[in-house]
């Protein structure tokens, strides 16, 4: 488990230690459980990606299923806040309403529910249950129906409403990611 491996440290030596990670990682056949708040350093050596909110899962998937098609508005929110030197292909900013909830007292039904601009009725009494398989999002205002994971389509297509002002561009990957995305421990 590396938790905030590299948060502290200066970019340049960041870089080295996540090259140093991944080297190890595709010389060893070694998975990382990698916790870290900093989501360009998280898309770059993950393969996996789950995201927290209260200290729960709202939203796990492959990286690029994360990064370039996020379902939760949670995940939404973080992902347009990523700073971008890519002016032509930065979302818009979606800025969360109210404050964070304690997590000592979270709100009834979805923790999200305060802050979420889809809530739905059933999300202020129902904690929605994290669905299992190759992807999964924890909430019911972004798909009325569960996910068939016997393939990678949904049994509908509703989605989180587009109409959200976000874009989400399609990132370059670097050959380095895409050659350590398939090392994993047997």
């Amino acid at each position: 488990m590396l938790d905030e491996p590299v948060s502290a440290l200066d970019v340049s030596i960041q870089a080295q230690i996540i090259n140093l990670l991944q080297d190890l990682q595709e010389k060893l056949k070694l998975t990382y459980l990698f916790i870290a708040h900093d989501l360009r350093v998280v898309e770059h050596i993950s393969n996996r990606v789950a995201i927290m909110y209260l200290g729960k899962i709202v939203e796990i998937a492959t990286r690029d299923e994360i990064y370039l098609n996020p379902r939760h508005p949670y995940t939404r929110a973080l992902l347009s806040a990523i700073p971008t030197i890519d002016t032509a292909n930065k979302p818009e900013r979606i800025k969360l309403p109210g404050e964070m909830p304690s997590p000592m007292n979270p709100p009834p039904g979805c923790a999200f529910h305060p802050r979420c601009p889809y809530a739905k009725d059933v999300c202020t009494n129902v904690e929605p249950k994290l669905e299992t398989g190759r992807a999964a999002t924890q909430c019911r205002a972004t798909f009325s129906r569960r996910r068939s994971f016997m393939d990678s389509t949904f049994t509908d297509s509703a989605q989180i409403p587009q109409d959200a002002g976000v874009a989400w561009p399609r990132r370059a990957r670097a050959s380095r990611s895409a050659a350590t995305s398939t090392s994993r421990a047997n």
